[in-house]
Formats: C-alpha cells, sequence, structure tokens
C-alpha cells in the first residue's frame, strides 16, 4: 500500500509569516508568470507547477529544505502535487488566499517589469548601461542569440550569476519567456534589484530589427 502523503496545511498570514522567520523557507510562487510579474512576495521564486522545466527542480534547488507555496486560488492541491512528483519532500504549506491575502495585508511586495521584444531590441542598440541577459541552455545560445548577450544558463544561474553591479539593468531573456521570470525571481533573490524580463522571449525577438548571431 502506497503510503499516504501527509495533508498540507493552510496557512494564516500570521502562521505563514511566522514560518518565514522562524525557519527560512524557501517561498515558491506557483503561479503563471503574468500574475507573478504583477505582484509576488519578496524573494519568492516563480515556478510554475504546469509541467514545463520540470528537471530544473533538482539544480535550482535543494528538494529537501522546507517550502512554502503561493498558489492561483482553486490550484493548491494541483501544485502540492506537482511539487511532490518532482522531489520536494517538506512542503510546509500556502498561503491561504493566495497573494491576495498578502496584498489585502498591505504587506510589502514586488513586481518583474516586462518589456516587449521591439523594446529589447531598441535597448541593445541605444542603451549602453544595459546588460542582455540570455538564460537559456548553452546549445540554444549558440544557434543564435541577440549580439550582445551574454550566455548566463538558468540551469547553473545560482553558482555562476552576473558578475556585475546588482543596480546594472538586466535584460532578460528565454525561448517564450517562462524560464526567463524563473530566472529574473531567482537574479532577484541574490541582490540584483533592476531587472526587465523580456516578453515572449527569443521566438518574438527574432521578428525584430535586431543583430542575431551564432556560437559563443
Amino acid at each position: 500500500m502506497a503510503k499516504q502523503q501527509p495533508k498540507t496545511p493552510a496557512l494564516t498570514l500570521s502562521e505563514f509569516k511566522n514560518i518565514i522567520t522562524q525557519n527560512n523557507p524557501t517561498v515558491i510562487d506557483t503561479r503563471l508568470p503574468d500574475y507573478f510579474e504583477l505582484g509576488h512576495i519578496p524573494k519568492s521564486i516563480n515556478y510554475g507547477f504546469r509541467g514545463q522545466y520540470a528537471s530544473l527542480a533538482k539544480v535550482l534547488f535543494n528538494l529537501d529544505n522546507e517550502i512554502l507555496l503561493i498558489c492561483k486560488d482553486g490550484e493548491e492541491n494541483e501544485s502540492i502535487n506537482f511539487m511532490r512528483s518532482i522531489g520536494f519532500t517538506s512542503i510546509g504549506g500556502y498561503l491561504s488566499g493566495g497573494i491576495e491575502t498578502w496584498m489585502d495585508a498591505n504587506e510589502k511586495y514586488d513586481m518583474v517589469i516586462s518589456i516587449s521584444a521591439e523594446e529589447l531590441a531598441l535597448d541593445s542598440k541605444h542603451n549602453p548601461k544595459a546588460c542582455v541577459i540570455d538564460v537559456r541552455e548553452e546549445n540554444e545560445f549558440n544557434e543564435g542569440h541577440v549580439f550582445i548577450a551574454k550566455n548566463y544558463p538558468i540551469s547553473s544561474i545560482i553558482k555562476q550569476h552576473p558578475n556585475i553591479e546588482k543596480n546594472t539593468e538586466l535584460l532578460v531573456y528565454c525561448d517564450k519567456g517562462f524560464r526567463s521570470m524563473i530566472a529574473s525571481s531567482l537574479l532577484k533573490v541574490l541582490g540584483f534589484t533592476n531587472i526587465k524580463n523580456v516578453w515572449g522571449g527569443f521566438e518574438q525577438i527574432i521578428h525584430e530589427k535586431v543583430e542575431i548571431r551564432k556560437g559563443k
């Protein structure tokens, strides 16, 4: 008989904050990037439950560390089941009512600015202070990338994150925008403060007037 999983508790705001203070867990926001960018708990990491890039979990997280979840209302059970299926062993609970509970209490929150591929194309030519970050894997990068982009694959971004000033403007893209939002949230946790996510990723960038190069 399969071992029954313990019930994951719905936490009040007070309980949620107490666990953060006492245990220093990883806070994972399982909502889609479109929701996460508009408002999220500071230092939470965007990692959607829909199965995309599930294999990244073991390289981005210590799966044995306690995690707390922020979920879209009605998606709590799916999120919990997904997190368990990819190896998380200690789910301390989820915030009852989700991000709305946090916002309604006037707690401090963070945002990620998203820009269009057209804006990325303009900045790559006319904003010398901006640093374009491609978080796709090396083989994807070598097949074609924005001419001034630096490659920091999301699979190793925690260990090999950009060695630049933390207030540098970072323009972050991947292929479609899913991984770049994960990377943007990770970069915020690492202390980078000026991050712009490129909506639609490289699939949109290639339709703009921007130089694309191949190779390293």
